[in-house]
């Protein structure tokens, strides 16, 4: 979703709201609630705190080193840094509040046109297979 400061990913912030008490409206289930609350701690003004470790068998090695790369990158940038890093062509294209295309968020990223078609077809095929 295309936020002031930069995209964030809807879901994500659910959480984030879980983990703040502000979600009151948003459609979610008790145990949903429940699981984030015994998980995560919001510490103000804007961290969250893991309340036990993370389970790295659910990721990949590959995903596992883009967060560490991604960690290393953002560790070290202002606020306004990685505001200005993640105003990119994705995020302008997008209308506040608005979902930012996936094969855009991956063109902004430097994707090539075999990769966005891929991205594409997997979207279409998930949707497909959803109804």
């Amino acid at each position: 979703m295309k936020m002031g400061y930069g995209p964030v990913p809807s879901k994500v912030y659910d959480i984030v709201k879980i983990a703040s008490g502000k979600y009151n409206g948003l459609p979610l289930s008790e145990q949903f609630i429940h699981f984030v609350h015994s998980h995560i701690e919001a510490v103000p003004p804007y961290h969250l705190k893991a309340l036990e470790k993370a389970d790295l068998d659910f990721l990949a090695e590959t995903e596992v080193e883009c967060l560490d790369d991604a960690i290393k990158v953002c560790r070290s940038v202002s606020f306004e840094g990685l505001t200005d890093l993640s105003h990119d062509s994705a995020w302008a294209g997008a209308s506040l509040h608005g979902q930012m295309p996936v094969s855009e968020i991956a063109r902004a990223g430097g994707a090539d046109e075999d990769t966005i078609r891929y991205i594409e077809e997997g979207i279409e095929n998930s949707e497909y297979f959803s109804l």
